[in-house]
């Protein structure tokens, strides 16, 4: 062991804060990952990269049931017009927020081919993400 048995924070605890701080820098891409990987994949699937950050966000809200709390019990749902959703966070997840991405960009292309110029801001991005 080159600095000894121990770790270096517990050798030195003065160094603890340093560590916390390059942990959360470290931690942060993975973190909100689902919000970088809609922003990419949006431009790779021709929609609007800011209406893939956001779904990227909104999939990882913490009014959804985080994974960590699945395992407890039982899962709330949504009961859409006879369509039943799970309330779930996906938060470092990378399937789900590709295959929603590339979904809302075919809806936002869809969209905007069908929409007035005139109210194409205030429409698309709110119906694209519903």
């Amino acid at each position: 062991d080159l600095f000894g048995p121990d770790p270096l924070v517990k050798q030195f605890p003065q160094l603890g804060d340093i560590s916390d701080i390059i942990n959360v820098i470290a931690n942060t891409a993975f973190t909100f990952l689902p919000a970088l990987i809609g922003w990419s994949s949006m431009k790779v699937f021709g929609g609007s990269q800011i209406l893939g950050l956001v779904l990227g966000l909104v999939l990882m809200n913490p009014q959804l049931v985080s994974q960590y709390d699945i395992a407890k019990g039982n899962i709330p749902t949504w009961d859409l017009f006879a369509l039943e959703i799970k309330q779930l966070n996906y938060q470092g997840q990378v399937l789900p927020i590709l295959l929603a991405a590339y979904v809302l960009a075919q809806i936002e292309k869809f969209l905007n081919k069908r929409v007035h110029d005139s109210i194409k801001m205030s429409v698309v991005g709110p119906v694209a993400l519903l």
